[in-house]
């Protein structure tokens, strides 16, 4: 989208909030989710329940813009998630394996998907911690419909100058309207019908 190459895109709403502290002019037109889904999955085994309880392990997360809710709850709860004497964090590919191989201890994921993949292989409910994100006080909205500003500045103005400029239709009569022929007639019962025809 900054570049041009698309109008439109979704995206992790923290993902937006650190593209726009670096200057990239984005903007957040509609959300998907109303809350936060992160997770970190644990073993029951482990004895990590909470974020405090992580401090000196191995944490996996995705980094792919959706480590920013964890990286505040790790802050808030005194774990400096740079600091690897405090934390080590560790990149992971888009599946359970590591969590599933016990490489990782802990895994982030969201509650509704990456926690049934875990279950889906046999692993008990009963097996597994499922810390949220939303509960650690750090949870933020999820995907959401982006743009940049500009470019929805421009088509706000193309679409104002598109409208005064645009003929009216009447019925019995015919219009161009965006490049269709608009015809407008009465049907049977005297209310107005519109088919549209395009061109070719």
């Amino acid at each position: 989208m900054a570049s041009g190459q698309a109008q439109f895109g979704v995206d992790w709403l923290p993902s937006l909030l650190a593209a726009r502290d670096k200057g990239t002019d984005l903007v957040n037109v509609a959300q998907v989710f109303a809350r936060s889904g992160m997770t970190q999955l644990t073993w029951k085994s482990s004895g990590i329940n909470t974020i405090a309880k992580m401090k000196g392990k191995k944490v996996a997360n995705w980094l792919g813009g959706n480590q920013y809710e964890l990286f505040a709850a790790l802050t808030k709860a005194g774990i400096d998630p740079n600091n690897k004497s405090d934390v080590t964090i560790v990149q992971q590919p888009f599946d359970m394996n590591l969590f599933l191989q016990h490489k990782g201890r802990l895994r982030v994921g969201d509650d509704l998907q990456r926690a049934r993949q875990v279950l889906e292989t046999g692993v008990k409910d009963s097996q597994i911690n499922v810390i949220k994100m939303q509960n650690a006080g750090t949870g933020m909205l999820e995907d959401g419909l982006f743009s940049t500003g500009s470019w929805l500045s421009s088509a706000a103005t193309r679409r104002s100058r598109s409208s005064s400029s645009r003929p009216r239709s009447r019925a019995g009569s015919t219009a161009v309207t965006t490049g269709r022929l608009r015809e407008t007639s009465r049907s049977s019962t005297g209310r107005p019908c519109r088919r549209v025809i395009r061109p070719g």
